[in-house]
């Protein structure tokens, strides 16, 4: 994974449509956690970048989307800005993604394994569920927050 000093390198990207937003209820920790769907930047994201003149972090979207959305494709985002968590050393792009391609699936899988339930939630109810700083200032970036 890609560093920015001591931080690791992290996408999330907040899928919003009719004042709604794209959550993920992770099952494959505990505790169980919302947040919002997002993915670690990788080496071959900096290389396919630099091949294609692309930015690094906005390949890592597409292809975290690819992933964790069986194929989905944004086709229309937004950098919002970055958030650093200390406590977890990585610092977060958060990329605004109001237009894409392909139906959300109702789970997300990682390697194989049920790793989250997508549920799409007004940006209050979302707001009373996430415990984690970043994902609650992420929610300040959406259209009319």
């Amino acid at each position: 994974m890609p560093y920015k000093g001591d931080l690791g390198e992290v996408v999330m990207f907040l899928l919003y449509k009719g004042n709604q937003v794209l959550t993920e209820y992770r099952v494959e920790k505990e505790p169980h956690e919302w947040f919002i769907p997002n993915g670690s930047i990788e080496d071959e994201d900096v290389i396919r970048a630099k091949e294609t003149g692309e930015d690094y972090r906005v390949v890592a979207v597409h292809r975290e989307m690819d992933e964790e959305f069986a194929g989905v494709k944004p086709i229309s985002m937004t950098y919002k800005g970055a958030f650093e968590v200390q406590a977890i050393k990585a610092i977060f792009y958060i990329y605004l993604v109001d237009k894409w391609d392909g139906d959300i699936p109702e789970y997300n899988y990682e390697e194989g394994q049920l790793a989250a339930e997508l549920h799409w939630m007004s940006v209050e109810k979302a707001r009373s569920l996430f415990i984690w700083p970043v994902v609650n200032h992420a929610l300040t970036l959406l259209p009319g927050q």
